[in-house]
């Protein structure tokens, strides 16, 4: 059991048992966002209808507008009046959909809204909104038959410049769009007649993102290939059903999809805008339901642009919120929610504003475990996870029922950033359909400011798929990654060939990735352009579990990429920066490649050294000399010479230069310290929520057990990779506190962030019996003896220590059972259930060699001795009245002394040091210790009006019990027959040395140090022992004879100190050499301005006047005891001096501080 309490300013959740739970409102104020939070927690009621861990409620307010008119005429003006004016406003029919749909994104190029009319007239209310517009320029996205001539002369005669953009069919219209929106780098494909529901999601992000939308038929594309191809950026707009996937494959895209049109809409959201907070968010129907459905998606559509222009996403929703839906919302607040057009369904409405409105604050969890096949184990999260906690493969094991322990290979974080898979090692095959037992801990959240709880789970490793070929992506001119639906090896027959025509290219070279289920393969030549077929034999491939691949044949599209080579992304952790390209390169360690930080500049500071080994990869690893700081910076990578080798992807495309900004985040979060575990060994286990440096000092921590006595530590390591240290303790029994030092232990960060200190509470497992610690004769008879054991022993029921059966005790060499003897009994005498008194009739003597024999008694944890056997007794002692070999001194006049005794008469006590004097007891005071045990303390007189004892007494002094100073617990008062000598033990705490305490100004009147005394030397002295108010400590150290000084630091002050005193706090711990602690230490120091305090002159000098040089520098003491040189300039010459003794005056430099000098001519020459 652990239970631990930290000194730490950020606010502690109590958690308590379900039943107590009872929340009341509480209105708070947050930054930010004006909120209510509903976290506090009062005994006294019952909450079953709330989820246990949900803690607290948080409320965020969302302003509803709605923009509609009395038709979707009359919308399309609403939205636009949000425009102000516009030069160019864009015309589509209401029912063309896909026209209106590709002309989204050119709304947003020419910075204008969309409006809708009839075929046939342009419909009043657009005429109306044009001219209020002023716009001069109006384009007509679709041909005549959606558009007639009649609406561009009626647009004619008002005076506007009228452009009509057309193709011969809905396809080409979108082509002819595209080429009107200038430079396309990133393009949507949508299916142009059933997938427009799913399309419309993309409408206000291919606004957003100057994005092309180009349509298919689901197989083929012809209208809008060359953009296709010459972007750098595709996606896939719905699912298999809308866009094939061979489809997929040719355009070497990302497929957004979902289940329906509305998870396509939190998909393509999630995509897009993947901000917590966003400023607004519009909202239309998704035209399921409609008696025209495909009209009524028209409504989205008019908002594209508007959305476009604010960067505000376009949520459609049907009659309910979808749960994808929801899941965006629930992880976002937004200031405005806006409703487009009429008949939104309002239930759907109002739980979009309790998504992000109300959020449930839940402690991290995991959901759930899942085999995914035979070589795959997914965990999914219900909050995002640090990506170096959980792709640790300590964290987790797995146990199967038929395999034993499966070694994990790696752990991957999916791009939700919630989903974990876990991948076997390939080097054997695993038993189908057994249980796999699941753990999982020490994976923390993103932020790193909780911690998972650990997690067990039983799944099935249940698969029954052959390996299948789900997509082949081109990755170079020979190179093509094959992917499968799990994880695959090479099988006993590898037979791959790809073929166009009667031309055959074999498979020269394989690698297969294990975690991403892919198997790199490549050709022994280049493949020109074209489609081919990839044909597998069977059994070529075999999963984790041995099935075995069918023969496949693909379809696969070769396309030379003529794309350059640019950096897509770079972050940064300590010293080392990790940059990502957009596709996979090489050459990237060739000397003729540098790389900078920040600036291009040949100095130590802004050079890197690549740490990736040669290859063909993506993401690269750069290391610099310096940690890279919080804040902004810039990754360079340049050439030394521009005609020799350059970073280059696998056709030849070279990276000409490389430049990207990105941004450290400034990390101020301190380290905690989540888990504190003793498992029944010789370790302490600690486990941090980050990484930190010292925990593998041993002087970091502090282990005490119940009676406050320090446990030797042996040894402390650090494991960075888990962020664990272990302490080796030795075999431990009972209960123990734990010390973990606050201002010894820090992250890895620049801000060196301090871990707060922090107790835990230790309770190690007791399974060793007890033993008899002493047995004690007394009484007049001998018929009394106290028992003592090693710890607490049980009371009551089986094994208790009062049971008189499981007792013999030998009486006239006969062994009789305790039991069996009238008026026998036997009597608790300590607190801690350790010790007991067996009184026998006066008539019964005990034998004094030995006189008891004990059974299986139990101590508290039902240890036993054993059953059969007795407990042997080491000990037998006769009564006697005894004290303690160890005395504290715990003040220069006050001792304490131990005794199992009664003290009855305190002037019969007489202690004396080593020159056999005795002390004068001027005062005394009886207590009992945690023991039970008597304890004395004497306060002696002082001698003189001097001290007895120093501040760190050591040595012996020597005691005597008169009889009568005390009794025992057996009736026995006779004292010592001579002194007993007693070791002294320290326990004085230091002191502070009355008026030692100064403040010290420099000559620019800035403090710089502070100076005080205490009566001994002391530890734990470092810059954050002590506060100095108003001042930052920069350096601190105590000398061997207890005087502190506290050096300031003087850059830090603007101006000159003006004030009379400083406070002086101790902050950290202090304690002398035997660990006394200095506590709740303050004192006032007095501002002085250093000076000269005293001068050193120099030595005489004598000799023959050639040969005399007079010294030109004396060392002077300051006031704040520094010793320093300094130039000074004699009242005479050399040539000055007279025969025999010369007196000389000397003024120091600047000063108007004097030295003397001697000086005697024994020869004038």
């Amino acid at each position: 059991m652990l239970t631990n309490k930290c000194e730490d300013s950020s606010p502690m959740f109590y958690i308590m048992p379900r039943a107590l739970y009872r929340i009341v409102e509480k209105e708070v104020s947050l930054v930010k966002k004006s909120s209510r939070v509903i976290s506090t927690f009062l005994i006294g009621a019952s909450l079953t209808s709330i989820n246990a861990n949900v803690f607290a409620l948080e409320s965020n307010k969302v302003v509803r507008e709605k923009l509609a008119g009395i038709d979707r005429f009359e919308t399309a003006v609403q939205i636009s009046e949000k425009f102000g004016s516009a030069d160019t406003v864009v015309l589509v029919n209401y029912t063309a959909i896909a026209d209106a749909l590709a002309a989204t994104p050119l709304a947003k190029v020419k910075d204008a809204p969309i409006l809708l009319t009839e075929a046939g007239s342009l419909t009043k209310a657009t005429a109306d909104q044009i001219k209020k517009l002023n716009a001069k320029n109006v384009i007509i996205v679709g041909g005549t038959t959606v558009v007639s001539e009649n609406v561009v002369k009626e647009l004619n005669a008002m005076g506007k410049t009228v452009k009509r953009i057309s193709g011969t069919d809905r396809y080409t219209t979108a082509e002819e769009v595209a080429k009107n929106m200038g430079n396309i780098q990133t393009v949507a494909v949508v299916n142009g007649i059933n997938g427009l529901a799913d399309a419309l999601s993309v409408a206000a992000p291919a606004a957003k993102e100057n994005m092309a939308i180009i349509l298919t038929d689901g197989q083929t594309i012809e209208a809008g290939k060359k953009f296709i191809d010459n972007a750098s950026t595709k996606y896939i707009i719905g699912g298999e059903t809308v866009v094939s996937e061979n489809l997929k494959n040719q355009i070497d895209g990302e497929r957004i999809a979902g289940l329906n049109r509305n998870e396509t809409n939190s998909e393509v959201l999630e995509k897009f805008y993947n901000q917590s907070e966003l400023e607004k968010i519009y909202v239309a129907k998704d035209g399921v339901g409609s008696e025209n459905h495909t009209s009524s998606l028209v409504d989205a559509l008019a908002a594209g642009p508007l959305a476009g222009k604010e960067e505000a996403p376009v949520m459609l929703v049907g009659s309910e919120l979808d749960n994808g839906q929801e899941a965006y919302l629930k992880e976002r607040t937004a200031g405005k929610l806006i409703e487009v057009g009429n008949g939104i369904n309002q239930n759907a409405v109002e739980n979009i504003i309790k998504a992000l409105e109300v959020k449930d604050i839940e402690e991290a969890k995991i959901l759930s475990a899942k085999v995914l096949n035979g070589g795959q184990v997914q965990l999914k999260f219900n909050k995002n996870v640090d990506k170096d906690s959980a792709e640790a493969i300590d964290r987790y094991i797995l146990k199967g029922s038929e395999d034993g322990e499966l070694i994990i290979k790696s752990a991957k974080v999916k791009e939700d950033k919630k989903t974990v898979i876990l991948t076997l090692d390939e080097k054997k095959y695993y038993k189908n359909q057994q249980n796999v037992d699941i753990k999982v801990q020490n994976v923390l959240t993103e932020d790193k400011a909780e911690r998972f709880p650990k997690f067990e789970a039983t799944e099935k490793l249940l698969d029954t798929e052959v390996p299948i070929i789900k997509e082949i992506k081109q990755v170079g001119p020979r190179q093509f990654d094959v992917i499968f639906n799990e994880p695959v090896k090479e099988g006993s027959k590898f037979d791959i060939e790809i073929k166009k025509g009667s031309n055959i290219y074999t498979v020269a070279n394989k690698k297969f990735n294990y975690e991403d289920c892919t198997v790199t393969i490549s050709t022994g030549v280049d493949l020109e352009d074209g489609v081919y077929n990839l044909e597998i034999g069977e059994g070529s491939f075999v999963d984790f579990v041995g099935l075995k691949s069918d023969t496949m044949e693909k379809q696969l599209t070769v396309k030379k990429d003529t794309s350059p080579v640019i950096i897509s992304e770079a972050k940064a952790n300590m010293y080392t920066a990790k940059v990502k390209f957009n596709k996979k390169v090489k050459n990237f360690t060739d000397p003729n490649v540098k790389y900078y930080l920040d600036y291009v500049n040949e100095a130590n500071d802004f050079t890197g050294e690549i740490e990736t080994a040669e290859g063909v990869t993506d993401v690269i690893d750069i290391k610099f000399n310096k940690i890279i700081t919080p804040g902004k910076h810039k990754i360079i990578i340049k050439y030394q010479y521009d005609n020799e080798t350059k970073i280059e992807d696998l056709w030849g495309n070279e990276l000409s230069y490389g430049e990207i900004e990105f941004e450290v985040e400034n990390d101020t979060t301190a380290p905690k310290v989540w888990e504190v575990e003793y498992k029944d060994t010789d370790k302490i286990h600690i486990i941090f929520s980050k990484d930190v440096k010292g925990a593998n000092d041993k002087n970091a921590y502090e282990l005490k057990n119940s009676k406050g006595e320090k446990i030797n530590i042996l040894n402390a390591s650090y494991d960075d990779t888990q962020c664990k240290a272990t302490l080796t303790v030795g075999k431990i029994e009972g209960d123990y506190t734990l010390l973990i030092k606050g201002n010894k232990i820090t992250d890895t960060t620049v801000n060196e962030n301090k871990l707060s200190e922090c107790t835990f509470k230790i309770s190690a497992p007791d399974k060793t019996p007890a033993i008899i610690n002493k047995v004690i004769l007394g009484g007049e008879n001998q018929n009394k003896m106290i028992l003592e054991y090693s710890e607490a022993m049980k009371t009551s029921g089986y094994g208790s220590i009062l049971d008189k059966s499981l007792y013999e005790v030998q009486i006239a060499n006969k062994w009789v059972n305790l039991n069996t003897i009238e008026n026998a009994k036997i009597e608790l005498m300590s607190n801690d259930n350790s010790k007991i008194k067996i009184t026998l009739p006066e008539e019964k003597q005990l034998n004094s060699l030995e006189p008891l024999r004990v059974g299986p008694v139990q101590d508290l944890a039902g240890n036993t001795a054993p059953i059969g056997e007795t407990v042997i007794i080491d000990t037998i002692k006769q009564d006697a009245v005894t004290i303690e070999d160890k005395t504290n001194v715990i003040d220069r006049n006050k001792i304490e002394i131990v005794t199992e005794s009664t003290i009855k008469d305190v002037s019969k006590i007489k202690v004396r040091k080593d020159d056999n004097k005795d002390l004068n007891i001027a005062s005394y005071d009886i207590t009992k210790n945690d023991d039970g045990k008597t304890k004395l303390t004497l306060t002696f007189a002082k001698v003189d009006n001097n001290d007895n004892f120093t501040t760190n007494p050591s040595g012996n002094i020597e005691i005597k019990f008169e009889d009568g100073a005390a009794v025992t617990e057996l009736g026995t008062n006779k004292g010592f027959d001579d002194y007993k000598k007693v070791a002294v033990i320290d326990k004085v705490v230091p002191q502070y040395e009355k008026d030692t305490a100064k403040a010290i100004k420099n000559e620019e009147g800035k403090l710089e140090k502070v100076e005080f005394a205490l009566s001994e030397a002391v530890k734990g002295v470092n810059e954050f022992a002590f506060e100095v108010e108003g001042y930052k400590v920069k350096e601190a150290n105590c000398d061997e004879n207890g005087k502190i000084t506290l050096t300031l630091d003087i850059n830090s002050q603007q101006e000159e100190t003006n004030v009379d005193k400083v406070v002086i706090k101790q902050v950290g711990k202090i304690t002398d050499n035997n660990d006394n602690e200095l506590k709740n230490f303050t004192i006032e120091a007095k501002v002085i301005k250093k000076a000269i305090e005293s001068i050193t002159n120099p030595e005489n000098i004598t000799g023959k006047k050639a040969e005399i040089k007079l010294p030109s520098e004396v060392e002077v003491t300051y006031n704040d005891g520094t010793i320093e040189k300094m130039d000074v300039a004699w009242d005479k010459t050399i040539d000055e001096l007279l025969s025999g003794e010369n007196t000389l005056t000397g003024t120091i430099k600047n000063t108007s501080k004097q030295a003397k000098l001697k000086v005697t001519i024994t020869d004038k020459n």
